[in-house]
């Protein structure tokens, strides 16, 4: 896979590390995230994945949205606790 030349605002998962090392340009530079921008760029990562997570879920679809309820209040509660 090969990317045009740019700039580029993303988080660095472990999934884009490795696809990141196997290319060949060894121009490749990152930088480090600043904390300023840290939060909204982790809060749409979450926000992303727990999208997805949600669309997943399986069910009864009559209680589907209950259950989509259950799941980011059950995540907000233990977020709370860890922090």
């Amino acid at each position: 896979m090969t990317l045009p030349r740019g700039l580029y605002d993303q988080l660095v998962t472990d999934t884009l590390a490795r696809r990141l090392d196997q290319l060949a340009d060894s121009e490749t530079v990152l930088d480090s995230l600043s904390a300023a921008d840290a939060t909204p760029l982790l809060a749409d990562l979450i926000a992303q994945s727990l999208s997805r997570v949600l669309e997943d879920a399986q069910g009864d679809p009559s209680t589907h949205a209950a259950q989509q309820l259950a799941i980011v209040n059950a995540l907000l509660v233990d977020l709370r606790a860890r922090l």
